[in-house]
């Protein structure tokens, strides 16, 4: 009997311990300050890789409800754009753009390549719709691969980065 009681509890901890795997745009939901809602607590996502380590960081992922940015540099140096992946991670904000951070404080961040080459969407709108989007606690494309039909960069040269 104290060996089923046992087992039954150590099953039940595993179970408990295994993280839930929830949407992208669940996880981006923000205060009236523009702070997401879950910040500092740990969270599961899937998504395809939309930028991996082109800029140097942070890469970004993306499922149908939305982006995110992940700022780990072990994830970005392993994956490809087009990898399927499931990224667990502390939720955090850093000027103004909500992402998955690697921090050992108050979780354990990991990350699976579930498998490669996979398609993507790539959103096509115009300026209009991206500066009349509906700002109800959430940044419809913040972390997305947009592209945006109708814009033109009269500026020359080199941008200069963090300038966003």
């Amino acid at each position: 009997m104290k060996k089923i009681i046992f087992i039954t509890a150590i099953l039940l901890i595993a179970l408990s311990l295994k993280a839930q795997v929830v949407t992208i745009a669940s996880i981006t939901q923000n205060n009236s300050n523009g702070i997401p809602i879950d910040t500092g607590q740990f969270k599961t996502v899937t998504g395809i890789v939309t930028v991996a380590n082109q800029f140097g960081g942070p890469s970004y992922i993306q499922d149908n409800t939305g982006g995110i940015a992940v700022f780990y540099n072990e994830f970005s140096a392993a994956v490809s754009i087009g990898d399927s992946v499931i990224v667990t991670a502390k939720l955090s904000q850093f000027n103004g753009l909500t992402e998955l951070v690697y921090s050992l404080f108050g979780g354990t961040p990991s990350y699976t390549i579930v498998s490669n080459s996979r398609p993507y969407e790539i959103y096509t709108i115009n300026i209009q719709q991206f500066i009349t989007q509906a700002w109800n606690g959430h940044e419809e494309w913040e972390g997305r691969l947009i592209r945006i039909n109708g814009l033109t960069i009269t500026g020359t040269g080199t941008f200069q980065a963090n300038t966003n």
